[in-house]
């Protein structure tokens, strides 16, 4: 966990900048997300200057910036290093943090394997309830926005609440040029997963179900073909530790009752193997431009999971992830998050950011 010292009396004391980061969150937060989408309209957002959602981006198309956050919750720091250590030429990898102050510390571990146009910072507010570490939950979505021009598409971003309390959606934006709408709905990002054509598949858990018209929001939000339901398969109900997608009709998963239903829609379905345990999973990758990282739990079946991968001819990194599954129930896909090329702003802090919130 981030923090801060602070003396008191002669004692030097830790300042917790944010809660345990927890990828439910508490139990308050949870009931105020379900109330607040069970009170109010399902679908308010309006796409700016004419704009209208078209289909979401997906992760297996070309990224061109990972976002993660620069905190040292779980393996973070492993993770980010595996990042920088493996990220394909011409992506670049944006840590946010709550302080510029945060900085040197991460940037003198990760410049060794990153140049400096590889290499970015973005400061982003963080309050003492905010949980910043599940980048896929909390950050703004990117989608593919159609113009009132007949052919005319453009990259833009939806923003869904989050119910930990951390909206760094505004600052996303800015530092990656993009225009955005709100849909004034608690949503989290990582359950939410789609083929290449913008045919969504999420679990019918937490703020899905809590929605009044998941399926229209989806549609009307987020570009969506169509949307398929699916039933809670263990894990925290996040389709993302369940199911992923490939190229064309290419689809992964580690549950049978899951391969079932995909292979009926007409998908290619590729068994991947278990760990055998609810929150340990080998699905929740992070896929940048053929190279996929994926998580190690210190079993036996670490070693298949990326022979796995790799036979679907794609570069496997392992990162040991185990407490951030056993502790944090969530994995390498929810701290992490895929946008595509496009340019930033620079930041009047210098070289190594990006734009920040003034």
């Amino acid at each position: 966990m981030f923090s801060r010292m602070i003396f008191i009396f002669g004692l030097v004391l830790p300042l917790i900048s944010h809660a345990t980061p927890n990828h439910l969150g508490t139990p308050a937060q949870r009931l105020k997300a379900k109330l607040w989408n069970q009170t109010h309209a399902t679908v308010q957002a309006h796409a700016p200057n004419g704009w209208s959602p078209l289909r979401p981006f997906s992760e297996i198309e070309n990224t061109g910036y990972v976002a993660i956050s620069g905190d040292n919750n779980f393996e973070m720091a492993d993770l980010r290093l595996a990042i920088a250590q493996n990220l394909p030429a011409g992506v670049v990898l944006i840590v946010y943090v709550g302080d510029s102050g945060d900085v040197p510390s991460i940037k003198n571990k990760l410049s060794r394997y990153l140049s400096s146009t590889q290499l970015k910072f973005l400061v982003v507010p963080e309050s003492f309830s905010s949980d910043p570490t599940w980048a896929r939950d909390s950050l703004p979505f990117p989608i593919y926005l159609a113009g009132s021009t007949a052919g005319a598409t453009q990259i833009g971003l939806v923003n869904s609440l989050y119910p930990q309390d951390f909206e760094p959606d505004q600052e996303i934006a800015s530092a990656l040029s993009l225009p955005m709408f709100d849909t004034n709905q608690y949503f989290r990002g990582g359950n939410l997963l789609m083929d290449m054509n913008g045919n969504c598949f999420t679990e019918n858990v937490n703020e899905t179900a809590d929605l009044n018209d998941p399926e229209s929001f989806l549609k009307i939000n987020y570009g969506c073909a169509s949307v398929t339901l699916m039933n809670h398969q263990g894990g925290i109900g996040d389709i993302d530790e369940r199911i992923k997608f490939l190229s064309g009709n290419t689809v992964l998963s580690d549950d049978a009752s899951y391969a079932a239903i995909l292979k009926g829609k007409g998908y290619n379905v590729t068994m991947m193997p278990s760990t055998g345990r609810s929150d340990e999973t080998y699905m929740n990758t992070l896929y940048v431009n053929g190279t996929i990282f994926v998580p190690q739990m210190g079993l036996p079946s670490d070693s298949a999971a990326l022979a796995a991968y790799q036979k679907l001819g794609m570069k496997p990194v392992g990162v040991m992830t185990k407490q951030m599954a056993d502790d944090g129930l969530g994995n390498i896909h929810c701290v992490t998050m895929n946008y595509p090329p496009g340019t930033f702003n620079a930041s009047p802090l210098g070289s190594d950011f990006v734009q920040f919130a003034h």
